[in-house]
């Protein structure tokens, strides 16, 4: 009975470890771009460290770049997770 439950369980990590690879990798190849290439609100770069440019707050003075990433967000991440669901 242990070992169906084991094998069951390492599906389960498997499955999650290539959601959260996906994940990364979206991150990596279309949110990094879009977080370096944005325009802050305040244009006073002195208060701004590398981190903040590098975040979603960089790119809240363009609403169409906002309403990209909320919506690929919403769609890739939900589909991905029902996927890893769906397989499990």
């Amino acid at each position: 009975m242990n070992g169906t439950d084991y094998t069951l369980y390492l599906v389960f990590l498997r499955y999650a470890a290539w959601l959260c690879f996906f994940i990364t990798a979206i991150d990596i190849g279309v949110f990094f771009p879009l977080y370096a290439s944005g325009d802050p609100i305040d244009k006073n770069s002195d208060k701004w460290s590398t981190m903040n440019c590098l975040t979603f707050l960089n790119i809240t003075a363009n609403d169409g770049k906002c309403v990209f990433v909320y919506v690929f967000t919403l769609i890739v991440i939900t589909a991905m997770s029902f996927y890893a669901l769906y397989k499990f």
